[in-house]
């Protein structure tokens, strides 16, 4: 084989061995945005869920005082007090239920995001072993 034709060789090898170092870059960098996000999916699901509980409990906290205030000075009024009591304990009921729903949607939505992420996790670790492997075999400074 010629000396240009060598040449020529190592330097499409250079070549692929800098395309193979800036994909596993390009993907890295991806994979750190994706991780990136899904910790702020986290957060802003965690927010969310309080903002919810948060409302939920205001609404309870209103209905308990309605059926307070119908306990203590609607004696006499008969059965609409009675009635109108039933109602409310029925809604204090119906958002109980919502609020456990809620707890219950927002555990699942964290386990399904927390899932991602140790995968994402252990993709972006792989990654870089295999990009510091590789400037270890080609002998390149890891910060270029």
């Amino acid at each position: 084989m010629s000396a240009s034709a060598t040449i020529v060789i190592e330097s499409r090898e250079r070549d692929m061995d800098k395309i193979i170092r800036e994909t596993l870059e390009r993907k890295i960098r991806i994979i750190r945005n994706e991780i990136e996000q899904l910790n702020k999916d986290l957060e802003s699901r965690a927010e969310l869920h309080k903002q919810i509980c948060k409302e939920i409990n205001g609404h309870v906290t209103d209905r308990e005082r309605s059926k307070a205030l119908l306990d203590s000075y609607c004696i006499g009024w008969g059965s609409y007090a009675q009635e109108r009591i039933q109602i409310i304990e029925k809604e204090i009921s119906f958002l109980m239920k919502e609020k456990r729903l809620e707890k219950v949607g927002y555990w699942r939505n964290c386990i399904k995001l927390k899932n991602e992420l140790r995968e994402l996790l252990k993709e972006y670790e792989e990654l870089k072993k295999r990009k510091e492997f590789l400037e270890e075999q080609l002998g390149v400074d890891n910060g270029h």
